[in-house]
């Protein structure tokens, strides 16, 4: 079995885009009005887990993203972690917004060059002003060079925007970096589905294939892996979340516990919502966009 785990790392981000997952943190929103919790487990915990539960495993990517992997917070925290699991079998997808100091992108991008599995980068154009793009792209064209064949770009698809991201695509071709489309659900942490409810077949056409979900096939944030995240710096530190659109608790890294044979299924209906099955539906957190702290059948 190939695994995709998502990681936690730092809510920091020098962007802080309004549509962000971790929007609560940075407007100082319950319960994080004194920052954030600190992490309850340790790498040799996650280790633990590991090998106690994924017995199975073939492959596994861990993914750092959101806050900013780069931040200079994060960069100390993900170079710790890809020191210690030097000779595991991890290897590291790592998603950043392509404006943080160019000498850390460097530091990680040679220190674990083989390590790295890809490095991807969020074009957040709404948020960016002209001197940012000039910077967004140098960077980009800078860490390519280092990690050559191991770099993208991603952009968010606004409906508005459908043209200047083709063209986007194209600049983007001619240098051999792939520019990737991924669907953007809505403001509201991605939660109200708005912009998500507007597309035509023209969008769906521009979508990349990562990001599609056919409903004949199992629902996975990664065609091929099995995916599962783990919540690291809110208040259920530990927690194994099977899908975040459907938050149900699957395990916990600290506690050591697993329940491997939960399926994310997509909902029927082309809402693009998902619906965990096949274990019970425990559900306990913070963000509002979680389900209510109870545990239920």
């Amino acid at each position: 079995m190939k695994y995709r785990i998502e990681y936690p790392i730092l809510f920091d981000c020098n962007l802080q885009c309004h549509y962000c997952f971790h929007a609560d943190y940075f407007n100082k929103k319950h319960p994080y009005q004194n920052g954030a919790f600190p992490c309850k487990f340790t790498i040799k915990d996650y280790k633990k887990f590991r090998n106690t539960h994924l017995n199975d495993v073939e492959e596994i990517i861990l993914s750092f993203h959101g806050g900013e992997t780069f931040h200079k917070n994060n960069v100390t925290l993900i170079s710790n972690i890809m020191k210690e699991m030097t000779d595991d079998i991890e290897q590291f997808d790592m998603l950043s917004n392509g404006m943080c100091d160019l000498k850390d992108y460097e530091f990680i991008a040679k220190t674990f060059q083989e390590k790295i599995w890809r490095i991807g980068f969020t074009f957040h154009r709404n948020i960016l002003n002209e001197d940012q793009k000039a910077i967004f792209i140098n960077n980009v064209q800078r860490i390519s060079e280092w990690l050559p064949g191991k770099i993208y770009v991603k952009e968010l698809l606004r409906t508005e925007d459908k043209f200047k991201i083709m063209q986007n695509k194209m600049f983007w071709g001619a240098k051999g970096i792939p520019l990737k489309v991924q669907d953007y659900k809505g403001d509201q942490k991605g939660a109200d589905f708005t912009e998500y409810d507007k597309y035509t077949s023209i969008e769906n056409m521009l979508i990349d294939s990562e990001y599609k979900h056919p409903l004949n096939e199992d629902c996975s944030c990664l065609k091929g892996y099995r995916t599962f995240n783990i919540r690291g710096y809110d208040q259920w530190s530990g927690d194994i979340v099977a899908c975040w659109l459907d938050p149900v608790v699957v395990g916990n890294i600290q506690e050591n516990w697993f329940s491997p044979n939960y399926k994310v299924c997509r909902k029927e209906d082309c809402s693009g919502q998902r619906e965990v099955k096949n274990v019970e539906k425990i559900y306990r957190g913070t963000y509002e966009k979680d389900r209510p702290i109870v545990e239920c059948i």
